[in-house]
């Protein structure tokens, strides 16, 4: 039972990390992906403002969350439809304890690119902190359908399935594509747990 408890604060704290991007296990800045499946409207950028999105995300890797957020705001003061600057931006106020403005960020991202599969992982993951498991499933295993190498979605699926759905097997299926996609340290902790959960 220790396992679990310990389990129970290492989810609320790699939720809360979720917020930053200094920990790529829990998201990472979004980026602008062309989805093909999907009828959006991809914003063209000019060389200028690529770089200018570049470094934003740089910004943010680097913990400068408060640099970041300017850039993201000015790009979209100039390009409004990008969805990957609306998902970076949500990740920030997460990082920043607004969960009011992160969720209304990823919310602007979906409504921008329906397929964007980072806004959907931290949505599943701020429904988990709220209570909304089915919610949260919904949103984490649409997120895994459009991105199925998606670390943290699938960890994230792992945790709600063990620990707040009781269900063993999906939480180890989840738990075993994590291991195998995150280059993170984690993956020997999580690989025990797997373990655990087996007998």
């Amino acid at each position: 039972m220790l396992h679990l408890g310990f389990r129970v604060v290492l989810v609320g704290l790699l939720l809360s990390l979720v917020s930053g991007c200094a920990s790529k296990k829990i998201t990472s800045p979004a980026k602008e992906v062309a989805v093909s499946a999907v009828n959006v409207e991809r914003p063209v950028l000019s060389e200028n403002l690529a770089a200018d999105y570049q470094e934003a995300l740089n910004l943010m890797q680097q913990g400068r969350y408060a640099a970041a957020k300017t850039s993201f705001e000015r790009l979209l003061s100039i390009e409004p439809r990008l969805a990957g600057a609306h998902t970076n931006l949500g990740i920030i106020f997460q990082h920043n304890n607004d969960s009011v403005s992160a969720m209304a960020e990823f919310e602007s991202a979906l409504a921008l690119n329906p397929r964007n599969a980072d806004a959907l992982a931290a949505l599943g993951s701020m429904a988990i902190q709220n209570g909304e498991y089915r919610k949260a499933e919904s949103l984490l295993q649409e997120a895994v359908d459009i991105d199925a190498s998606l670390a943290v979605a699938h960890y994230n699926l792992g945790v709600l399935y063990e620990l707040y759905l009781q269900n063993k097997s999906d939480a180890i299926e989840h738990y075993e594509r994590y291991v195998l996609l995150s280059p993170d340290r984690d993956t020997k902790t999580v690989a025990r747990w797997i373990k655990l959960l087996e007998r």
